[in-house]
């Protein structure tokens, strides 16, 4: 047993709800006592609210880099990550030109998987694609996509030693159905994404064992009244696990709305889509098909295409907040994402036996501090010397 640690904070998000002025105590990388504890022998974080750490299940990359490019560019990555509350996520991949670079990325970032990075925890990977149709492929180039193959899937899984998790796929191409069978006896969640799927092939994707939503809304055929198409069947889906960009820019505020109220809170999923780009000064980056135009809000190609996120995962729970309230961010932001990947036992609440992944929140929902697992990846100059590197 290493020494524990006590935080106090104004605030401490709970299952059970706020609670103020509290402590929470942590031994070994572990929570080990939420509420009652001595402020004497405790760090005091002082007016912010302590939540559960972010975990996000869809993210690209940052500061310029993308996940897969090398071991030491993942790290930087999860180092950035820490900045803006994130304690685990998912590594997306999938935008690459040939099956040999798909494989090569999944082998770089996998050995990164359940390791210590000193930051972010990389619980798995995700595959957006490359099985995803054409005509919804968003900011991804045509070359980067392939026809759906069973043969394709093992190689990948192969490549990443087990540890995709999930994988986007467009259920409307041939040769799709047998990928989602096959990916869930594998052990990947197969999610409908990047489809043209009507009603009608998207419900048969779900009856195949399609669970999961990728960046509900976008990239995918929206709901008429003649015609439902793949938001009407993940609406309509009897379970289903569904993500949302709350950026601002990707989905509207009543469009979010609607998905709580068809999905419910406990069914939704926030997530970034940060690209490479985010973090760093707005400007026109890139060239030939991917030259797009950072701003303060967005990032878009030159026809208009959003192209990702660059908004860090702190500023999307901010917009949350401001549509559901905290606890029901909270859930969408940690527990639900921890649950979707069967980690809801280690992950995604300030509770005892749990991981110590902790976020803490000024007024203004700017990150004051994480820690993953006991340990501090990020926090202001002036609380470093009062909880260090603690464990």
């Amino acid at each position: 047993m290493t020494a524990g640690l006590s935080l106090r904070a104004a605030r401490v998000l709970t299952p059970g709800g706020l609670l103020p002025d509290a402590v929470v105590e942590i031994q070994d990388g572990l929570v080990v006592g939420v509420g009652a504890g001595d402020p004497a022998t405790a760090v005091d974080l002082g007016e912010v609210t302590l939540c559960p750490g972010f975990v996000d299940l869809h993210v690209h990359g940052n500061g310029g880099s993308w996940w897969g490019q090398s071991e030491e560019n993942d790290r930087g990555i999860a180092r950035r990550m820490a900045r803006s509350g994130t304690t685990s996520c998912l590594a997306s991949l999938g935008g690459r030109q040939t099956l040999d670079e798909v494989l090569d990325s999944l082998r770089t970032t996998s050995r990164l998987v359940g390791s210590e990075t000193g930051a972010v925890e990389i619980l798995g990977i995700h595959m957006e694609g490359p099985f995803i149709n054409p005509e919804k492929r968003g900011a991804w180039m045509p070359e980067q996509l392939r026809a759906p193959s069973v043969s394709e899937l093992h190689q990948m899984q192969e490549a990443a030693a087990g540890t995709i998790k999930t994988m986007t796929i467009a259920p409307e191409l041939p040769g799709a159905l047998e990928v989602v069978s096959e990916c869930i006896g594998l052990g990947i969640r197969p999610a409908i994404g990047h489809t043209n799927a009507t009603y009608e092939e998207a419900m048969r994707g779900i009856e195949a064992g399609m669970t999961y939503s990728t960046h509900t809304y976008n990239g995918m055929r929206g709901l008429h009244h003649r015609d439902p198409g793949a938001l009407g069947a993940v609406l309509a889906a009897p379970r289903l696990d569904a993500e949302v960009i709350a950026d601002g820019q990707h989905v509207a505020e009543g469009a979010i709305r609607v998905l709580i109220s068809a999905r419910g809170v406990d069914q939704v999923i926030m997530v970034t889509d940060n690209v490479a780009l985010s973090g760093l000064e707005p400007g026109e980056y890139g060239e030939g098909h991917w030259r797009v135009k950072v701003t303060e809000g967005g990032i878009t190609m030159a026809d208009g295409t959003i192209a990702g996120s660059v908004l860090p995962f702190s500023r999307h729970f901010a917009n949350m907040v401001g549509i559901a309230g905290i606890e029901d961010a909270s859930q969408m932001a940690s527990l639900n994402p921890a649950g979707a990947i069967g980690l809801e036992d280690r992950k995604g609440s300030i509770t005892a036996g749990k991981d110590a992944d902790l976020v803490a929140l000024d007024s203004e929902f700017n990150v004051v501090m994480t820690m993953t697992r006991g340990v501090v990846t990020y926090c202001l100059p002036e609380l470093r010397k009062g909880v260090g590197g603690a464990r």
